[in-house]
């Protein structure tokens, strides 16, 4: 079965909103609701691990226990539906009502998703512009898709060395660490 596309007058009125679930069931949850018609995304990005002497590749999930979901969020029997679905602990939002995410913050999950996975692809060598230290709050600036968001430096940066930078993402840190330039870095100062 072909995944079908929507034409404009089924895209109305369709938003994305994000539920939280039961530990680690993100995408057992997204199955179950990408079954029952709705368009999911997990944020998972795919690493390369060196475990002895081999290559092994790890799935790493960003956002552990939730999955950002699109549906019809006026339509109660749909959020009745979401909410019903086995795994799923809650949707996010004031009350009963979900909080809309909108479509630029999902463009830019997206990107961050193709970004973060093509990094840990490739070793990334540059040089940077001085040692930074481990747990120094960071913000992100240049042209990247993190440009503007803010992280927490995991370890020193040495010389010709990426920096680990864990983002906060709506407030949390994401689970698995990114590699920038740390030219692109800037040094938080409260």
């Amino acid at each position: 079965m072909e995944p079908q596309t929507l034409t404009e007058e089924q895209d109305e009125g369709l938003s994305w909103i994000l539920a939280r679930t039961l530990f680690k069931r993100q995408n057992s949850v997204a199955r179950l609701l990408t079954a029952q018609g709705f368009e999911t995304i997990v944020v998972e990005v795919t690493i390369r691990k060196r475990v002895g002497d081999r290559i092994r590749r790890t799935n790493l999930c960003l956002f552990t226990d939730y999955v950002f979901i699109r549906c019809k969020i006026d339509d109660q029997r749909v959020l009745a539906q979401i909410r019903n679905t086995t795994g799923v602990s809650e949707i996010i939002g004031p009350g009963r009502q979900p909080q809309i995410v909108p479509d630029e913050d999902i463009d830019q999950i997206r990107a961050i998703i193709e970004e973060t996975s093509r990094q840990w692809q490739h070793k990334v060598m540059e040089a940077s512009p001085s040692k930074l230290e481990a747990y120094t709050p960071v913000r992100i600036i240049g042209e990247n898709p993190y440009a503007g968001m803010r992280g927490i430096l995991m370890s020193d940066v040495k010389p010709g060395h990426p920096a680990e930078v864990c983002l906060l993402v709506f407030g949390r840190p994401a689970s698995a660490p990114v590699r920038i330039d740390p030219r692109n870095l800037e040094v938080i100062r409260e």
